[in-house]
């Protein structure tokens, strides 16, 4: 009689490799989700992925880079694998442990060429006033290849802040023909024409409900910013234009007429 041969578990071996393929198949729906801004699904699959293995460093650092995209630093910041990546200096200017945050990204920039630290020293130097350097940061972001739009969007903000709000119009303008879809660009755009006076021109293509609602959300902007003559026209608005009561819009509007 022919000795017994001892035969590895072949079941075993099968389900070992489907959990694999799962796992790389969820990376795969998580590295698409990010690219199409996603974010939430992006989240969940890069979670999913690092609860079958916590060290894979495509997963720390596609979760880390969504984090950082919907603005939760401090968590992205449990996944720092390197302090001295782009990651790592972004994660600290965000969360403002930097000393020096402007020395910090132009230093980062030295070895890393990534248009989000373009970005943010961008928006650093925004802050301090110096437009003429900060559109320059949005036009080298923009030359690494980042997003349709973008750049154009962020030259409109800086031009807004500086209170060029003609020239502010002209970028979301150019930002929305890059990306029509990116209802952020939009609603800047139409922001700049209700800061212009053009309010009309600013509801073109909106139901009455979506045209309440941008109004009142423009009013508050109004108000937070002092203009309280516009403020109350956009509530009004807003009031004449909504599909039903809005008691919020309505108790602002009172509170500034009397």
């Amino acid at each position: 009689m022919a000795k017994s041969v001892d035969l590895p578990d072949i079941r075993a071996i099968e389900r070992d490799s489907t959990d694999i393929f799962q796992v790389l198949q969820t990376l795969a729906s998580a590295e698409a989700a990010l690219r199409a801004r996603d974010y939430l699904s992006a989240k969940k699959g890069y979670e999913s992925v690092l609860l079958h293995d916590p060290d894979l460093g495509t997963a720390r650092a596609g979760l880390r880079r969504t984090l950082i995209a919907t603005g939760q630093a401090e968590e992205a910041a449990r996944y720092i694998d390197d302090a001295t990546s782009a990651d790592a200096v972004l994660i600290r200017v965000l969360m403002g442990r930097s000393d020096h945050p402007t020395v910090e990204l132009k230093t980062a920039l030295e070895t890393h060429q990534d248009a989000r630290l373009w970005n943010a020293l961008g928006h650093l130097q925004d802050d301090q006033g110096h437009f003429a350097a900060a559109r320059q940061a949005y036009a080298r972001a923009n030359l690494l290849g980042q997003r349709a739009g973008l750049a154009e969007n962020n030259t409109g903000q800086s031009h807004w802040v500086a209170g060029e709000f003609e020239q502010a119009l002209t970028s979301f303008e150019q930002a929305v023909q890059a990306d029509p879809r990116d209802t952020r660009f939009d609603n800047n755009r139409r922001r700049a024409l209700v800061k212009l006076g053009r309010v009309e021109f600013a509801i073109v293509g909106l139901t009455s409900e979506e045209a309440s609602v941008f109004l009142g959300q423009a009013g508050v902007q109004a108000e937070m910013e002092g203009e309280i003559r516009l403020a109350k026209l956009l509530y009004q608005k807003s009031l004449d234009l909504a599909p039903r009561h809005n008691p919020t819009i309505a108790e602002r509007l009172e509170a500034l007429e009397q």
